[in-house]
């Protein structure tokens, strides 16, 4: 049947999904998935996300100069600000505060800030934290990543990749989702994540499933978008597929790094040739993968020197397996470049021999 693989966060003990073959999948789409994991968000300002309450008394915009919020809010019908009766608005601003910061979930502090426009304009805050603490809880920069195979064997695991607790925890006898029950890394029952995830806003949640999510946007269905925009992402998907060159993929626990603008210079070698390899698919967060494959068994079942040919390719022993990564934009900066010494190592450009791998690997399946 061939060997299976996973792509396995360690530190978050979370997985994305059930991927199959290796050879199924590497060149065909969901690898690129890890983008959204490992990509620096960029968090917008809290006016950006959650509004202001729009003053009734402005004037209005024309609907053809409206913005997708600005329309929603047009189509509300603002109250003017009345004497408020509740004896909770009578309680001190900082114990309102305290109150909306021991809601938990962002549903609670949703319905209680759209109660009126007092609390809204304390409650938003809250609201904006939580969203963006949400996006970044699902990030996976800075932690350890591993594509596990079916075959791999304890003896095989690499010494230090796994604390002794996560040994005792990850290969301890368990039951694997056939029922059966084994004692590997790979049948461990790690939780499934969504494979693109865009770092979300709102939207996302909503789209989870999470009952308390769906309840407070049906709740507060006319207002919510306009006070909220519940399309924005965190995640620039556009900006990583179609600019690369904006972006640095680096391996923090080797502190090597791959440049984007070299990625760049590989779609464009195969751009509008007679070659019918699809290179200006392949994304930054992608070419991880062939070195971060951990399995005692080398079939993988790629067009890359396979097993049976005689070669004996080592893809399988990831030299990358168990460190850590992040995708940063460029234009945050660079120091983190900078020659200064951390425990003997600087940072090192390996863009030339981690994409010269992708690219036999990619040729050869598309050949």
């Amino acid at each position: 049947m061939g060997q299976s693989w996973k792509v396995v966060n360690l530190d978050r003990e979370q997985a994305l999904g059930y991927w199959g073959k290796l050879g199924e999948v590497l060149c065909w789409g969901p690898p690129a998935a890890l983008n959204a994991r490992l990509t620096a968000l960029r968090i917008p300002p809290i006016d950006e996300v959650v509004r202001v309450y729009p003053d009734s008394k402005a004037a209005p915009i024309p609907e053809d100069e409206m913005t997708d919020m600005e329309y929603h809010a047009a189509r509300f019908r603002w109250q003017e600000r009345k004497e408020q009766s509740s004896r909770l608005l009578d309680l001190p601003e900082d114990i309102l505060r305290e109150i909306l910061g021991h809601l938990h979930g962002l549903a609670p502090v949703l319905l209680v800030s759209c109660t009126c426009q007092a609390l809204w304009s304390l409650g938003r805050h809250f609201v904006y934290a939580r969203i963006v603490s949400r996006a970044r809880s699902r990030s996976w920069q800075g932690d350890r990543l591993i594509c596990v195979g079916a075959y791999l064997q304890e003896e095989d695991i690499p010494a230090g990749l796994l604390s002794p607790e996560e040994h005792q925890r990850f290969l301890s006898p368990h039951e694997d989702e056939d029922g059966e029950t084994r004692a590997t890394l790979y049948s461990y029952p790690f939780r499934e994540v969504r494979s693109n995830p865009g770092a979300p806003g709102i939207s996302r949640w909503i789209e989870e499933g999470a009952h308390l999510y769906r309840h407070a946007a049906w709740a507060v269905r006319d207002l919510l978008p306009a006070l909220v925009d519940l399309h924005r992402d965190f995640y620039d998907e556009r900006q990583v597929r179609e600019n690369p060159a904006a972006f640095v993929l680096r391996n923090l626990t080797k502190r090597e790094y791959v440049r984007g603008a070299a990625l760049a210079e590989l779609h464009a070698k195969y751009a509008g040739t007679s070659l019918s390899v699809p290179m200006g698919r392949l994304t930054l967060a992608e070419v991880v993968f062939p070195r971060i494959c951990l399995s005692s068994d080398p079939s993988m079942s790629l067009a890359y020197e396979p097993y049976w040919s005689g070669k004996q390719s080592d893809l399988h022993r990831g030299e990358w397996a168990g460190d850590c990564f992040d995708v940063v934009w460029v234009e945050d900066g660079l120091e983190w470049m900078d020659g200064v010494e951390k425990a003997g190592k600087v940072w090192k450009d390996v863009s030339g021999e981690v994409l010269d791998l992708v690219e036999k690997i990619w040729v050869a399946e598309f050949k």
